[in-house]
């Protein structure tokens, strides 16, 4: 991934492209129809790159895309009843905006792959995300991404699955010659 970026950075482009690892953690409220609802532990790392316009009146435009892999603790035990942990396994796109202040607004797409621990059940999900952020340079090339995100899972094992974290990345910038 690391020499795609720097292929398309040395392409003279007019634009920046980034590599970025993140980790996602949340908690995520599930309920199936006769149960009650409970909350299970998200945990996931990302492997992503970025692009960037990098001036004109679009240079806060960002996309990006990459590819991710969780698990999802099981719940505590509630009325005899407990919802499974998950391992998943995800593809994502994702579109925003970032302010001169190092404010960002971003929204992802998410396809999961998702197996019950202990099962060889595997079925699949779509995920949408949004989510605010803060950026903080860290060197001429580095940067540090913090962000909180809402999350709905549509599922079919389950009637909801919704979600909040918290996100945190490090990302690398290759950065194109300006004309």
């Amino acid at each position: 991934m690391l020499c795609i970026c720097a292929a398309l950075a040395a392409a003279d482009l007019p634009a920046d492209v980034s590599v970025t690892i993140a980790t996602r953690q949340a908690a995520l409220l599930v309920q199936d129809t006769p149960f009650a609802p409970a909350l299970q532990l998200l945990n996931e790392l990302q492997l992503g790159i970025g692009l960037r316009p990098g001036v004109g009146p679009i240079a806060g435009i960002r996309a990006g895309a990459g590819v991710g892999v969780g698990y999802v603790g099981a719940s505590r035990m509630l009325g005899g009843y407990r919802y499974r942990g998950l391992v998943t396994r995800n593809l994502w796109i994702s579109g925003g905006w970032s302010f001169a202040s190092g404010l960002r607004l971003t929204g992802t797409g998410r396809a999961a792959l998702a197996s019950y621990e202990l099962t060889s059940l595997v079925f699949s999900y779509a995920e949408i995300e949004l989510a605010a952020g803060l950026t903080t340079i860290i060197g001429r090339a580095a940067r540090i991404e913090w962000s909180i995100p809402f999350f709905y899972q549509f599922r079919h094992d389950v009637d909801y699955a919704a979600g909040v974290g918290l996100r945190g990345a490090f990302a690398l910038e290759f950065s194109s010659p300006r004309p």
